[in-house]
């Protein structure tokens, strides 16, 4: 068999090992099968099986545990950076993706008020009490902190929890991509340098308020207040 061939019979192995994770018959965070397992099911060799799983892998379909075996991928096909905003100039990336979430969240938040379930409530609000505490424990310690950390990995998970919050699999999606860059240009950095930064639970318990009331008009306008204050304090500390 020639190497073309191989690569084709490995490609179609991978589209049918893909088709049972798009057909529910593995299920996310599974284990599937091991290679000898596989191979005989499918009648191919295992090093055809072991091409195919790194064609998977590749894609974010199945993710590989040495030691372990292989599972589904906990967001299966979503790839962490496939719009290359990692090749983008910073300054640009950062204005267009604060001017991204000031358009996208507050519809975002608009939607969670309506749909968000209850025990999605009562994690976003043990997200604001530990914000709250966090934001005391800055008043006494250095803000070069590894507490500023936390609270900016906290801001970012709850700005996730949002896109969760609407039931809706595109949002969902959009986590991954969008948030990974948000996350790691200019949300840490935000916490870092921001001296409003011991006003963040205060904000956040307010836009928490408005989507536990199921008051869609006021999550929306909330968010949308929230948003333009951050895009103005990143443009001011970040982009000067």
């Amino acid at each position: 068999m020639s190497a073309y061939d191989k690569r084709v019979l490995s490609s179609n192995v991978s589209d049918k090992l893909k088709r049972k994770i798009i057909d529910g018959e593995w299920k996310v965070n599974e284990q599937i099968p091991t290679e000898q397992e596989l191979a005989e099911e499918l009648m191919v060799s295992r090093t055809t099986i072991r091409e195919a799983i790194k064609i998977l892998a590749s894609q974010n379909i199945v993710r590989i545990d040495r030691g372990k075996g292989t599972f589904v991928a906990e967001t299966p096909g979503v790839i962490q950076d496939p719009l290359g905003f990692e090749f983008i100039q910073e300054e640009r990336l950062i204005k267009d993706l604060c001017d991204y979430r000031v358009a996208i969240e507050p519809c975002v938040c608009e939607i969670a008020a309506e749909k968000a379930t209850e025990s999605q409530l009562q994690k976003m609000e043990e997200m604001v009490l530990i914000m709250e505490q966090l934001e005391k424990e800055l008043l006494v310690v250095e803000a070069k902190n590894p507490i500023v950390d936390e609270l900016a990995e906290l801001d970012a998970e709850f700005h996730t929890l949002l896109y969760y919050m609407t039931q809706n699999i595109v949002f969902e999606r959009m986590i991954p991509i969008v948030n990974y860059m948000v996350f790691e240009n200019y949300l840490t950095k935000l916490y870092r340098s921001r001296k409003q930064r011991l006003e963040a639970s205060k904000t956040h318990k307010s836009l928490y308020e408005a989507i536990k009331n199921r008051d869609k008009k006021e999550a929306y306008a909330r968010c949308k207040s929230h948003m333009e204050i951050m895009r103005d304090d990143i443009c001011k500390e970040l982009l000067k």
